[in-house]
């Protein structure tokens, strides 16, 4: 049987814990010589995040399960939020739209939010695109213009940069995720309650 990927992840219970990680491809070259040093900072840049859950009853545990069989190990996807991605420090009033991205893929123009505002995004409020690039606003606070443009930059840079009139999503952001490992594992003891930790990975393709 074949599923339509990305699936939907189980809505309860809720995590109890989420750890991320930005993973960074970066290399360094060392002189013996000189004692200088060079860093190279490669375009890999990818979240990672261990999602654990609180105990849960057999009939809560077995809608995890199935989704879990259902993603086939590291082949299928899977929608994710951050567990606090919808408390936003912004007040994101408009419908933003992509004017362009900035050369080095870590900013955005945009147009189409309510003009004259301000704090419509805060560094640590997420966004994503309509390829699911799930990023992290960063380094200064959103305000719109008179015409409704603004500039966000954000982490980690953009894979594929889109097209002009592209959607960002600010209060429903996500990503696309898959498994860290194609082996699946829980636990469960004598009163019946079943433990869940899963390792999972940004979707690069």
């Amino acid at each position: 049987m074949t599923y339509s990927y990305p699936l939907t992840m189980p809505s309860t219970p809720k995590c109890s814990n989420a750890d991320w990680t930005l993973k960074r491809c970066q290399a360094k070259s060392f002189s013996s010589f000189t004692g200088l040093h060079q860093f190279i900072d490669h375009p890999g840049k990818w979240w990672l995040c261990t999602l654990k859950y609180p105990p849960m009853t057999l009939l809560q545990a077995q809608d995890w399960i199935d989704f879990l069989m259902k993603l086939h190990g590291q082949i299928g996807t899977f929608y994710l939020t951050d567990p606090d991605g919808n408390i936003k420090r912004g007040n994101p009033l408009g419908t933003p739209l992509v004017t362009a991205f900035g050369s080095d893929r870590l900013s955005v123009t945009t147009y189409g939010w309510t003009a004259n505002k301000a704090g419509l995004l805060y560094p640590g409020d997420w966004i994503s695109f309509s390829n699911y690039e799930y990023k992290r606003v960063v380094e200064s606070i959103v305000n719109s213009d008179s015409g409704g443009a603004a500039t966000i930059y954000f982490e980690p840079i953009m894979r594929v940069p889109l097209a002009g009139g592209t959607a960002i999503a600010t209060t429903s952001a996500k990503g696309i995720f898959h498994l860290e490992s194609h082996d699946v594992a829980w636990t469960t003891d004598n009163l019946m309650m079943y433990g869940l930790t899963l390792a999972i990975m940004e979707e690069l393709s």
